[in-house]
């Protein structure tokens, strides 16, 4: 879920920048900027993860 919500946060803000006629750079700059974010975002709990799994001893 972590991971989902900024990239659901990302394509809303392009629609709302769309629809609402804001500038493009606003909502591109937010999304290009919310998905790296949410990658990050994925690794840490992947690795978070992986530690417990090894640190449980399998």
């Amino acid at each position: 879920m972590v991971s989902v919500v900024p990239l659901l946060l990302a394509v809303a803000q392009l629609a709302n920048g769309f629809f609402n006629d804001m500038p493009l750079l606003v909502s591109i700059s937010f999304a290009a900027v919310m998905v790296p974010f949410a990658v990050l975002l994925t690794q840490y709990q992947y690795a978070q993860f992986r530690r417990q799994y090894v640190e449980r001893g399998f």
